[in-house]
């Protein structure tokens, strides 16, 4: 059996029915991911936030995380080592189902795909969801939407000392001009105001 993911970005600007008529016309069964990995994030942070002793850095990007370090490598931070949202259901859809079946887990970005397949997920695939389109050669109409399913502010029941930063001119202008600050944790989304707009999802 071949079972597919879609990632709440992709189901919000595609809908639920167009996406199962494609999993259905390319022989995928829809899968749905049921932990509440949401809050275990969150929970994982505010460990983090206990001990660490420099500023906390967001992974849920990898092409934010990857910025930063290729750019500020002389500013210091804390990278913890906590999987995005996306990677959780991945993990526990993957412990779900028999080794010889398959799994696809469509991501919003090429970014976010590369570091699920650098995992080695046991017959495990991760793709942006316009490269799958391109693969199959299928098209869908897109709706626009005005927000992500998961916006900026994820972090603001973690703490008070959160800074939300997103799109690359944003972020790159505050930690070039940067000095003393009071903020513990920066949440960083690459794509202007999330991952709706990135180059993964049209």
């Amino acid at each position: 059996m071949n079972y597919i993911w879609f990632n709440p970005v992709v189901i919000a600007m595609y809908g639920e029915y167009q996406l199962h008529e494609f999993a259905e016309k390319n022989q995928f069964i829809p899968a749905k991911c049921l932990g509440d990995w949401e809050t275990h994030v969150k929970k994982r942070y505010q460990e983090t936030l206990s001990v660490a002793d420099k500023p906390v850095v967001d992974m849920r990007c990898p092409k934010a995380v990857d910025y930063i370090r290729e750019h500020f490598p002389n500013q210091e931070y804390t990278f913890p080592d906590i999987d995005p949202i996306l990677v959780h259901c991945a993990k526990e859809l993957r412990e779900s189902f028999s080794e010889e079946h398959s799994l696809t887990v469509v991501t919003p970005c090429a970014e976010l795909a590369s570091y699920g397949e650098n995992l080695g997920l046991t017959n495990t695939r991760f793709i942006a969801f316009n490269t799958l389109l391109s693969e199959t050669g299928d098209t869908m109409q897109v709706t626009t939407i005005e927000s992500s399913p998961i916006p900026p502010g994820f972090f603001t029941d973690v703490t008070d000392q959160a800074l939300s930063l997103t799109g690359e001119e944003t972020i790159h202008s505050f930690f070039a001009n940067k000095t003393e600050d009071s903020h513990k944790l920066y949440e960083l989304l690459y794509c202007h105001e999330g991952c709706h707009n990135g180059k993964g999802v049209r």
